[in-house]
């Protein structure tokens, strides 16, 4: 890789791909939510089904043994009746194929394969994937963090709790959406001035690692799935853009280097993510005054974590922003808000991203419809699929990337928060509840799976307290089983 903007293309793909829990492998096709737990951090993994992940063809099922001579249990035919096969065969499509399982490419029978026996970091030494869990920031004085196990059925359970003395990001604007993120297995929380670590173990329960690291005017923490690091956004009268290292597990996290960036009117809040091939992030700030000139860093980083350059544009007709997303259909900037140049209210907006990752313009392609209320949380599931958003109708809204998105899940809640724990299924948190919802082999929603009150759990606002679920997070817990 060279300094500066890094193409990471195909070469991403192969090294760093993993399935919807943190580490496991993967290929291409669908995508998750996932992030490794051994090297890398993120919101988005690739998957595909087994069937197309195979270097050859399928095998030949059309004869049984009955007129072929094949023996059930046997390479190439038939499984036995219980879905098994003989000594180092799988059973694939009924079929019997070779057991490839720890090559690091996910074959024939594997939902998975990250190429080690190594539990907890998403794909199980037997290559299947391992129970998800989702961690949250559900704010409040004090901060209560909660974990929640998703099994493949999409059922949700409640695990674990914790809570630390102080009150999170200042809920201005989006600001408390960038207040959590995770590197391998420990959550980062920004708690005012302070990044508090905390070791999330295999059942999804919480032990406190770090609460030293001050960085004053923090604004929010982010991290991809490709980096051992984390970055950070701070402003104490000069906005500046820091990497934060750690030991290679992740704790005792510390500012590893610090970019001042100038910006026109200082920063209230930020929103920050990560070009899904390239070594480029987005810093969507907005500016202390509230004026109608959001501001947007494009970062770019190289090989070794060195941070800049970094291009500050300004987009002169979004005022209010909810969300932002780097996408794949085609490579694009999501953004979601209030545009004021068309007087919208409930909007998003598309802005092009050339091959280097820079923005095409500053003035974003935008939709406004105002019945949906505002859009929220936005993913993208399938890279050749529609994009999904959160909406506060409450709805889910999805796009194929032209004209106006389809209204389909009922979810309730204002704030929409939209994750991937496997292939199959979409997260969505709002300030009442979490919800899964079944997504089809293009990444298009079909019914809700499961869902959990969060009074129910003790974690609904509080008096005095409307933002009650903030951001969150998904890592593997193998050892939660079941909701």
């Amino acid at each position: 890789m060279r300094h500066g903007m890094i193409v990471v293309g195909l070469m991403m793909g192969a090294c760093f791909a993993d399935p919807p829990a943190d580490g496991g492998g993967s290929a291409s096709g669908t995508t998750s939510d996932a992030e490794t737990s051994t090297s890398s951090t993120g919101d988005s993994t690739e998957t595909t089904d087994a069937a197309s992940s195979s270097s050859g063809l399928l095998p030949d099922t059309s004869s049984s043994s009955s007129t072929t001579g094949c023996e059930d249990g046997e390479l190439d035919c038939p499984c036995f009746p219980n879905g098994t096969c003989g000594a180092d065969l799988v059973c694939a499509v009924e079929t019997c194929v070779p057991n490839q399982c720890g090559n690091g490419m996910p074959n024939l029978g594997e939902e998975c394969d990250d190429g080690n026996p190594i539990p907890g970091d998403g794909c199980a030494a037997d290559c299947t994937y391992e129970t998800q869990c989702f961690v949250g920031n559900f704010g409040g004085n004090p901060i209560r963090l909660a974990s929640f196990a998703i099994d493949r059925a999409g059922n949700i359970g409640h695990r674990a709790t914790t809570t630390t003395v102080g009150e999170s990001l200042p809920p201005q604007s989006f600001s408390d959406e960038t207040s959590v993120t995770r590197r391998g297995r420990f959550v980062y929380l920004a708690n005012d001035d302070t990044i508090e670590s905390f070791e999330v173990g295999l059942d999804g329960t919480f032990t406190t690692t770090s609460t030293d690291l001050q960085i004053e005017g923090l604004l929010g923490l982010a991290t991809d799935r490709r980096l051992p690091w984390v970055l950070a956004a701070s402003d104490n009268g000069q906005f500046a853009l820091r990497r934060i290292e750690g030991a290679p597990n992740g704790a005792n996290p510390e500012v590893a280097e610090t970019l001042d960036v100038s910006l026109s009117n200082g920063s209230n809040a930020v929103l920050l993510d990560f070009h899904p091939q390239l070594s480029v992030a987005y810093v969507l700030v907005e500016p202390a005054d509230f004026a109608n000139n959001v501001e947007i860093v494009t970062l770019e980083f190289n090989a070794a974590g060195d941070l800049g350059p970094a291009h500050v544009e300004v987009l002169s007709n979004i005022g209010f922003v909810r969300g932002m997303r780097a996408v794949e259909q085609p490579s694009q900037l999501l953004l979601t808000g209030t545009f004021y140049a068309l007087d919208g209210n409930g909007c998003f907006g598309r802005i092009g991203l050339l091959g280097n990752g820079r923005l095409t313009g500053v003035e974003p392609d935008a939709n406004c419809m105002s019945p949906w209320g505002g859009y929220v949380g936005i993913i993208q599931p399938n890279p050749a699929g529609p994009v999904l958003f959160g909406t506060t109708a409450p709805r889910i809204a999805e796009w194929d990337g032209e004209g106006d998105p389809v209204n389909t899940v009922q979810t309730t809640g204002a704030r929409h928060f939209l994750r991937q724990p496997w292939p199959d299924t979409l997260l969505v948190a709002s300030d009442s509840q979490l919800l899964t919802v079944g997504l089809d082999g293009d990444g298009a929603t079909t019914r809700v799976l499961d869902s959990v009150a969060l009074e129910s759990e003790e974690l609904a606002p509080e008096d005095g307290n409307n933002a009650a679920f903030q951001a969150g997070v998904m890592l593997p817990c193998p050892d939660a089983t079941g909701p």
